[in-house]
Parts: structure tokens; C-alpha cells; sequence
């Protein structure tokens, strides 16, 4: 007999299921996919060195073999840190941590890494580098010191300050800190599976190795393998500087969802917060302009908008189109999100302009150097000239502009 095809809610379950699988699984196989990537590669190349090539490197053969080896525990203690986070979320780890082979829905082994996901994995030991790092704190000071400071200065204590595409959480954590009721927002399992592991299960200092993915502009290979320790605090340290007369008005929770759903009008009441907080976040919109919209919505009149970030736009691709394009093309071109096709790259003129016709008012810009997971010590280090400003919800602003989009295309 025929299957009858699944209704599209189950599809969707399915879906989800498949991917949260297959996140694990990459989490997983970490090891086993820079093993082979990286490690294999570099041996066969110096294999293919002759003896006077080799005879010019320090150390000789042996020299080469200690360099890999180097290379090698670095992968293996990262592994035992995605091992963590798996074992956090009762999954199953790798067999570097003692798990079975066939313990997960997709057996040891059997899974390719996406090169996607392995981006994602080097990301996520970066971004854990940036906020939860001694070594990142000159960063999260650049970005974070001016959000919070005007945060403290324009938000009232117990106000609820959302910070959406809050990645790891530190900022989000940073917020709660300063007797706020805070939500972080964010929908990349790799990082919702690590924020929860660093919020809720890290218990003691890890080291990781964060750069040892890029094999280029090194001043010294031990610079690549180098360990960085995480947590530099707990989240129970960072929310334990709250002022005491502050504690009560404090609260913390994550959210779990694509910011355009979990907080679009049907779930959410106009003016529902007082404050949001938005850092390298704007530019991940295909469309800027919805998310300017969304958040005057969100905000309620007088509500406060502080931003610091650059406009590198995620789904920024000048080939989008050459497959065919458009919002409706699922060409490889498009990589199969739909967003590639859709995304509009405004200037920062464009992007100010768009906000005050929104209904806010711009009360302070100015442009400040970021760096974003950069390590310190490679021979490439890039940096943003980010904008950072903050924006008010006009108080006599108007009905928000996403309602009245929406009662026309409800006609």
C-alpha cells in the first residue's frame, strides 16, 4: 500500500527532529571530522616533502611529528568539550568519552560532517572564546561596556530588556546582572545547545582551542594549539555582581526560536518591553526593514533601543540569483535557505533613515572599532567600525506599522 504523505505539523516535527540529530551528530564527530580534514592532510603533505625540504624544518621528521601530535590533543580536548555539552543534554558523547557507537539516533561513524557544520563548530569555540573567556574580555568590552552602560543609565531596574541573536549569553547574562528581567533570544541549535551547557552545566574550567582550525598567518604554531580556559566566571559569578537592592527586580530566561516568529504580532501584545538590546544582530535579517518594524512593535512608547554592531549581511550573496533565484528557488546556488534570495543590503544612511520613518528617535550614534572572535595573536586581524546608537519609540507614536501591514493583507 501507498504511505500517506505526513500533514505539514508532522512534517515540521520531523524535520526539526532531524536536524536537532544531526546537530548532535556533528557535535559528535567533531574529532573524527578534523582528524581526517586536517591532520590526515597534514601529514600526507609533509609526506610529500623530500629529505632536504624536511632537513630545513625545526626538529626534522620528529619535529613534524611533535607539531601534529600538538595538533591532535588540541582536537581531542576539544572533543571532550563538545562531549560535555552533549553529556549536559542526557546525548550520547563521543567514544573519546567513553560512548558506544550506536548510543545516538545516528551511530558513531556513520555521519559526514557538513563542511557548514564544521564552520559552525570552529564558530562555536570562537564565540565561547569571546564570551566566556579571560582572553575575550577586552572584546566584550569594546561591545558590551557602551550597551550597558547606557543601559543603566536610560533603563530602569525590573524593566524587561530583550536581547535577541544573543548567541552564548553572556551579554544577555550581563544585562540580568544589572537588576534587569531579561530574555536572550537566538535559533542556531549549535549555539542554544552551548548557551544552555555554559548558562546551566559548567561546573569547572575547561581548557579549548579555538584557533587551531586555521592553519594560515601563524607566528608560531603553539599560538594555533594554545589553550584558552572557559568559564572566566560562571553564570551564577556574573549574576551574583547584581547590586543587592537590585536581586528582586532581576529575572533570566532564554527563548528558543527564529526572532521573527517567536516574537511576531500573533504571539506577542504591542509594547511588551521596555528596552532591547541588540549586538551583532541587525545585519542577520534578510529583511532589515521587518526587523525595524518588529522592534518598534515589540517596544512600547518611550521604550529604548540600544544596538552595536557592523552590517555584514548574513544573507548577503551576489549569486544568489544565478541559479535561478528569487524567494522561491531551492537551487545548490541558494544552498537551500531561501533567505539567500530574499536578503537587501541597506547603508547605515538607509538604515537610519528606515528607523525614524518607523517611529523612532535617534538620541545618540557614533562609530566604534569592534572585533569580533578575533585571535589576538594571528598575523590576520580584522576589526568592525561598528555603529552603535540609541533609539527611542517616539511616545506619540502612532498604531505600529506591522499591525497596519497586516489588516491590509487580512482584507
Amino acid at each position: 500500500g501507498v504511505t500517506p504523505s505526513p500533514g505539514p505539523m508532522e512534517a515540521a516535527e520531523d524535520v526539526e527532529l532531524r536536524h536537532h540529530n544531526e546537530v548532535v551528530a556533528s557535535m559528535r564527530h567533531y574529532y573524527h571530522f578534523y582528524r581526517r580534514t586536517m591532520l590526515e592532510r597534514m601529514h600526507r603533505h609533509y609526506l610529500q616533502l623530500s629529505g632536504p625540504d624536511v632537513s630545513m624544518l625545526p626538529g626534522g621528521a620528529s619535529g613534524v611529528e611533535e607539531k601534529i601530535e600538538e595538533y591532535e590533543k588540541a582536537l581531542f580536548e576539544n572533543q571532550l568539550f563538545f562531549d560535555a555539552i552533549l553529556i549536559s543534554m542526557s546525548e550520547a558523547p563521543s567514544p573519546l568519552s567513553g560512548g558506544e557507537a550506536g548510543d545516538s539516533e545516528i551511530p558513531y561513524g556513520t555521519w559526514a560532517v557538513p563542511v557548514h557544520h564544521a564552520n559552525k563548530l570552529s564558530g562555536i569555540l570562537h564565540s565561547v572564546a569571546r564570551d566566556w573567556s579571560k582572553e575575550g574580555e577586552d572584546e566584550r568590552n569594546e561591545a558590551f561596556v557602551p550597551l550597558l552602560a547606557d543601559l543603566q543609565r536610560f533603563v530602569v531596574p525590573g524593566s524587561n530588556v530583550l536581547v535577541p541573536g544573543s548567541g552564548l549569553a553572556r551579554l544577555a547574562c550581563e544585562v540580568s546582572s544589572c537588576g534587569m528581567k531579561c530574555q536572550g533570544n537566538d535559533f542556531d541549535l549549535f549555539m542554544l545547545f552551548t548557551a544552555n551547557f555554559m548558562l546551566n552545566a559548567c561546573s569547572k574550567t575547561m581548557p579549548i582551542h579555538p584557533w587551531i582550525h586555521s592553519l594560515c598567518n601563524n607566528v608560531s604554531h603553539h599560538d594555533a594549539t594554545r589553550p584558552v580556559l572557559v568559564p572566566d566566571l560562571s553564570a551564577e559569578q556574573v549574576l551574583a555582581r547584581t547590586p543587592p537592592n537590585l536581586v528582586k527586580d532581576r529575572d533570566f530566561s532564554m527563548c528558543a526560536g527564529d526572532f521573527e516568529e517567536v516574537y511576531s504580532s500573533q504571539k506577542q501584545d504591542p509594547g511588551s518591553w521596555d528596552a532591547l538590546v541588540s549586538c551583532f544582530f541587525i545585519d542577520t535579517a534578510p529583511n532589515i526593514l521587518q526587523y525595524i518594524r518588529q522592534i518598534h512593535y515589540l517596544l512600547r512608547p518611550g521604550g529604548v533601543w540600544l544596538n552595536c554592531g557592523p552590517l555584514t549581511y548574513h544573507w548577503a550573496d551576489p549569486f544568489s540569483d544565478l541559479g535561478g533565484g528569487g524567494p522561491d528557488s531551492d537551487t545548490i546556488v541558494n544552498m537551500g535557505d531561501p533567505r539567500y534570495g530574499m536578503s537587501i543590503e541597506l547603508s547605515w544612511e538607509e538604515v537610519r533613515f528606515a528607523m525614524v520613518k518607523a517611529g523612532f528617535e535617534i538620541e545618540r550614534e557614533q562609530f566604534i572599532e569592534c572585533a569580533y572572535a578575533r585571535n589576538e595573536r594571528s598575523m590576520h586581524r580584522a576589526s568592525y567600525n561598528c555603529v552603535q546608537f540609541r533609539a527611542r519609540k517616539s511616545l506619540q507614536s502612532s498604531q505600529p506599522a506591522i499591525e497596519i501591514q497586516q489588516q491590509l493583507s487580512h482584507k
